[in-house]
């Protein structure tokens, strides 16, 4: 059997709106639209051929292109950004013998992370359950969701419980992401789009 590890970087959506068209009867008068610049934040990794990262490097040797073009880089930072995370446990009956191995697993990402960094833990079998409350920094109080809070296995799909985590996550406005530890199977007709 096979364990899927999903990592879902969450990132801003931009919508775009036309303005409405004049009242019939109204001189026609052409659209005036409004245009600015956002910074789009870009997250870097550099590792060497064998794995190692490379974390000092400066600002003049990245180059940033959009579809061929050229950006300019507005704003750099190469110290460690700290991020947000639900970390997901699918306990589905699929995963009953991986369990253990999941929850080892889950437990090695909560202490390999920074002091900075916040998470809340899921589990999703006949619901989907996320604790605590509150996202934390704190690791003993995230291992003991591990260790005391998951749930039995269950039948509920991986799709219902990344919606559910993607709605914690909406209003943290830092780096923030989903881990997902699941074998990947789902069924697409228990699917449903509400939190």
């Amino acid at each position: 059997m096979r364990i899927v590890i999903l990592f879902v970087a969450l990132g801003a959506v931009c919508l775009a709106a036309q303005p409405p068209s004049p009242p019939a009867g109204q001189g026609q008068q052409p659209p005036t639209f409004t245009t600015g610049n956002r910074t789009v934040a870009v997250y870097t990794t550099v590792k060497e051929i064998g794995g190692r990262l490379v974390p000092d490097l400066d600002r003049d040797v990245f180059e940033l292109s959009d579809n061929g073009k050229k950006q300019e880089l507005t704003l750099f930072a190469n110290d460690v950004q700290p991020i947000t995370v639900v970390i997901l446990l699918d306990r589905s009956g699929s995963m009953k013998q991986k369990f253990t191995v999941v929850e080892r697993a889950a437990e090695a990402f909560v202490g390999a992370m920074g002091a900075a960094d916040k998470a809340r833990i899921g589990s999703f079998s006949q619901r989907v359950q996320i604790d605590p409350i509150d996202f934390t920094s704190t690791h003993d109080e995230l291992l003991k969701v591990l260790r005391n809070d998951l749930q039995e296995e269950g039948p509920t799909p991986p799709c219902n419980a990344i919606n559910k985590g993607i709605y914690a996550l909406m209003m943290v406005r830092v780096r923030r992401g989903i881990l997902v530890f699941t074998d990947g199977v789902d069924s697409p007709m228990n699917c449903i789009s509400n939190n």
